[in-house]
């Protein structure tokens, strides 16, 4: 896999955040998804990480240092907090967190994705089969040359993607 540039993974971000409606709640995956931070803050959202996290924003305004799912810096935000992921797993599961920005291997053109390879780099599901089940959109960032006609990994999640973003645009999946 290809590596894309920082400015492209910005605006990745960028265009990923915009989707979430203003002050709403979303879980963010590591890699490109942390990059979307910035812009959450901006339409006070409240964002949350897997590893325990609620509140999260920007290490510039946060009250807080703590550490991201990507060994990052990030701040937490004025009534933030953090719980251990049992916690942010039921709160997933009951339905009470609306968005996920996730990232993926390889998403196709039906939404199916692949999160998880067999060979080569150790990659694994995380959270990512409560968060598929229980999230009402699922946002998806990559690469464009990995959003795929079909997968060639090993399919972790069928139907799941409900928009996937990448360099070159914003894609509906239906």
């Amino acid at each position: 896999m290809s590596t894309i540039s920082l400015k492209d993974k910005n605006n990745i971000a960028k265009k990923a955040a915009s989707i979430v409606a203003e002050g709403s709640s979303v879980i963010l995956g590591a890699g490109i998804p942390t990059k979307c931070l910035k812009f959450l803050n901006d339409k006070d959202c409240w964002v949350i990480y897997e590893t325990g996290i609620i509140g999260a924003c920007p290490f510039t305004c946060g009250t807080e240092t703590i550490i991201d799912a990507s060994r990052k810096k990030i701040g937490l935000r004025e009534g933030g907090s953090i719980f251990d992921s049992s916690f942010i797993f039921s709160l997933i599961r009951s339905g009470r967190i609306k968005n996920a920005i996730l990232g993926a291997l390889e998403v196709d053109r039906s939404g199916n994705v692949a999160c998880h390879a067999t060979h080569t780099r150790l990659w694994g599901y995380g959270g990512a089969l409560d968060i598929y089940s229980y999230v009402e959109k699922k946002i998806f960032v990559l690469p464009q040359q990995r959003f795929v006609r079909t997968l060639s990994l090993p399919v972790s999640g069928k139907h799941i993607a409900d928009i996937v973003v990448t360099e070159n645009g914003c894609y509906e999946i239906k």
